[in-house]
């Protein structure tokens, strides 16, 4: 029995290997996390991105507990199991009308990790619109 996500987003997702929307943070968390970035970014005068390649959840309390909320953890664990473990994590920060984007790929291709079970969870940390 799921504890975050729907029977229906757990089928979904063993048919389409992603589900959308869940929300895992509040508006209010969110909020928080950015500012502390965004802190980081002026105290130091660099970009996250550019300075915490992969593992920001080493480096930031506040990405630590991002990292575990009970409800990030909940909704990955209905997908494939209890037993987790944090690989990595990174920020992408993309401005409106940027016209980066993240292409569709599997990761499991290049991490040889068997069997090949592994979630990407993207957290928004403000508004998202599709510009």
């Amino acid at each position: 029995m799921p504890r975050v996500l729907s029977e229906e987003q757990v089928r979904a997702f063993a048919d389409t290997g992603f589900v959308s929307p869940v929300v895992a943070i509040s508006p209010e968390e969110a909020t928080d996390c950015r500012r502390q970035l965004e802190g980081y970014e002026a105290e130091t005068g660099s970009s996250a991105v550019e300075t915490i390649h992969i593992k920001g959840h080493l480096y930031f309390d506040w990405a630590w507990r991002l990292a575990r909320h009970p409800r990030l953890i909940g909704a990955i664990s209905d997908l494939v199991g209890p037993d987790l473990f944090i690989m990595a994590s990174r920020f992408w920060i993309k401005d409106p009308q940027d016209r980066k984007f993240v292409s569709w790929h599997q990761d499991h291709a290049y991490f040889g990790l068997k069997p090949p079970t592994i979630i990407t969870a993207w957290l928004a940390l403000n508004e998202v619109t599709r510009h």
